[in-house]
Parts: C-alpha cells; sequence; structure tokens
C-alpha cells in the first residue's frame, strides 16, 4: 500500500496500516485522541515511512477516493451494518473500544 489514511482512531487499525505499507508509503492518521501511537522508529526506518498528518480534505480528495473505493482499489472495512433504530448499539460498540472499521447505520430497516 502506498498510501493509508487512518479514520477510526483505533490503535489496532493504525497498526494494521502501519504493517501493510509499501517501502516509501504515506501514512496518513486522521482521526482519534490517540495518546500512544503504535509506532515505532523501526517501522519509519525500515520501511522508509512518511507520516503526514491531515487537517481536512477537498471535493476533489474526496471524489478521487469515492472512485477507487467503487474500483475496488480502496476497501473500507464493516465492522457492522445496523438499522437507524439501534443507533445507541452502534454508540456502544464505538464506546467499547473494540471496534475495527466503520459502523453503517442504514436508514430504512434491514
Amino acid at each position: 500500500m502506498d498510501c493509508a489514511a487512518e479514520f477510526t482512531g483505533a490503535i489496532e487499525t493504525l497498526r494494521l496500516c502501519v504493517d501493510v505499507m509499501r517501502l516509501g508509503g504515506t501514512l496518513c492518521p486522521v482521526a482519534g485522541e490517540l495518546s500512544d501511537l503504535p509506532i515505532k522508529v523501526a517501522d519509519l526506518v525500515s520501511k522508509e515511512l512518511n507520516v503526514r498528518g491531515v487537517r481536512a480534505s477537498t471535493r476533489n480528495d474526496q471524489r478521487i477516493v469515492t472512485e477507487l473505493v467503487e474500483k475496488g482499489r480502496l476497501r473500507v472495512p464493516i465492522h457492522a451494518v445496523l438499522p437507524l433504530s439501534e443507533v445507541a448499539a452502534a454508540h456502544k460498540l464505538l464506546e467499547d473500544g473494540d471496534t475495527v472499521g466503520r459502523i453503517v447505520l442504514h436508514p430504512w430497516d434491514i
């Protein structure tokens, strides 16, 4: 993987991003209030990784990412798909901290 953007703030997901990066890849942590980043100097040196903080995205950035997802070049991990009526359960999953991937709330019963 040349570039990985991590949006969940989950330490496990960020660690997975580092593990799958190609030589010279760029890691873009976007979300989370992590007190300890699971990145070691050895990761940066052995894989010649770049780390780039990302504050926001442009509309063109969003278009490019959407196209990559549609083409199957990027995969968004889905932890759970729940009906909107179970929003409280979705929040509990997030608060428990064991969620790796997105929680999708479907607006109609599924």
